[in-house]
């Protein structure tokens, strides 16, 4: 299989492994991670074949003024699909970023709620409750 480079992340082998820097993710990584590498991909692939078009045009032949009109326009088209499929992609990973992000504040705040200070009432179900359980085990 072809080795693939995807903005510092490499896939090669059987493509169930990720290089990033010191970092592997097997095939059991994290979704996210997995996501963004199928958005990459699809953005990729895009952009690949509308520059694969532009390479195309270069062999086109042209007799006429409407032609080689017709051509730049064609260019120009093919330009303003890569950049649409680039900020497609840029889009979707400020999503991702933004979910994340929430996601990390949720946990923190349930977290912080965790860690607020008990009141003596707090304790005591708290002790009574580690107590039934030492009762419990023993």
């Amino acid at each position: 299989m072809k080795s693939i480079n995807l903005n510092g992340l490499s896939m090669g082998g059987n493509g169930n492994s990720i290089y990033a820097g010191n970092l592997m993710f097997g095939s059991m990584g994290m979704k996210s991670t997995q996501e963004k590498l199928e958005r990459m991909q699809q953005s990729e692939n895009k952009v690949a074949f509308w520059e694969n078009q532009k390479e195309l045009l270069k062999s086109r032949e042209c007799g006429t003024v409407e032609e080689i009109a017709r051509k730049l326009e064609d260019l120009h088209t093919y330009e303003d699909q890569i950049h649409a499929a680039k900020m497609a992609y840029n889009y979707e990973q400020m999503r991702h970023v933004m979910d994340e992000a929430k996601e990390l504040g949720e946990k923190l705040a349930e977290a912080t709620e965790k860690m607020e200070p008990k009141t003596p009432e707090e304790r005591k179900k708290e002790a009574a409750k580690e107590a039934a359980e030492a009762v419990a085990g023993t």
